[in-house]
């Protein structure tokens, strides 16, 4: 008579812990502007641990458009660095309006490049593939995985075309505002300092907006992130505990 074995579960694929760690101080970093580019990083390595440990290619793939982005997003913050400038004197007459107005406009439509809208879809491509990621784990591993991860980097992906989308808007606003200065001037009307200020903000509302809506969502997405690899980190743990506590199968009768 034999007894038969106890039937295996399913083993969670193993991921260092200190990888697990860097992983998630990672997106942590991603949402502070600049040390995002450290975040995309230590994200790129993690997703590199991943594909080692889970064997499939996307993975892989995902690990290799963290970096990408990060040589994009350098390139990117190099070029507004040395482009953008936009003096913060308020102006005091309907001339110094004109062309404050007007240097605003240039300068913002100077960020729209090549390069700013290479490096918005490299970093949209990359957060909708990542949460495609976290939708395979999700599906592996349920009980460890959350769907809200795919959901909420799916809504940050969005939410940066939005701001692509607001930041047009806004130029056509300041466009409108600097035809309409004009002719007043030419008039010979005067248009008061605060009157301009609130002017200004009416036309940079959606931009001003928008990035208000992209910042709460890559807070709390990148956070739901951070905390799905802790949950990994823990349940690996957790897993080799019971490994340790389970006793070998009986001989054989």
């Amino acid at each position: 008579m034999e007894v038969a074995p106890i039937a295996p579960t399913k083993k969670l694929p193993k991921v260092t812990e200190s990888i697990l760690t860097l992983g998630l101080v990672g997106y942590i970093l991603r949402i502070i502007p600049l040390l995002e580019i450290i975040g995309f990083i230590l994200t790129g390595i993690l997703w590199l641990y991943i594909y080692r440990a889970w064997r499939k290619t996307y993975f892989l793939i995902v690990s290799i458009l963290m970096f990408v982005t990060v040589a994009s997003i350098i390139v990117s913050n190099i070029y507004s660095l040395t482009t953008f400038n936009i003096e913060t004197v308020a102006p005091e007459t309907t001339a110094e309006a004109i062309e404050y107005v007007n240097k605003t406009y240039e300068q913002m439509m100077s960020q729209i490049t090549v390069i700013s809208m290479v490096n918005n879809g490299v970093q949209v491509i990359t957060i909708f593939l990542e949460a495609i990621g976290f939708l395979i784990l999700y599906r592996s591993f349920p009980s460890v995985f959350r769907p809200y991860t795919f959901i909420l980097l799916i809504m940050l992906g969005i939410t940066i075309i939005g701001g692509v989308i607001a930041m047009y808007v806004s130029l056509a606003n300041l466009k409108t505002l600097l035809n309409e200065m004009i002719e007043s001037f030419r008039k010979g009307e005067a248009i008061e300092s605060p009157a301009i200020e609130l002017r200004m903000f009416n036309a940079l509302t959606p931009m001003v907006i928008a990035g208000i809506v992209l910042l709460i969502i890559k807070v709390v997405g990148y956070v739901m992130c951070a905390l799905t690899v802790n949950r990994y980190k823990k349940k690996l743990l957790e897993q080799e505990v019971m490994l340790k506590e389970v006793p070998p199968p009986p001989p054989p009768i």
